[in-house]
């Protein structure tokens, strides 16, 4: 899942399922480490070469 929002991105993490935060104003300030993505193509990457 990819979303923009810290709350959908904590909810969905704290469930076991894995999420992207999409980079936007207003959740730059969030450390989210290696699930943080700017671009779609930056998300797909992620998908298609897990770490």
């Amino acid at each position: 899942m990819a979303d923009d929002s810290i709350t959908n991105f904590v909810e969905m993490q704290s469930n076991g399922i894995v999420c992207y935060l999409m980079s936007r104003p207003h959740n730059i300030k969030y450390n989210v480490g290696i699930y943080r993505c700017n671009t779609i193509k930056d998300l797909l990457d992620k998908i298609k070469n897990p770490q």
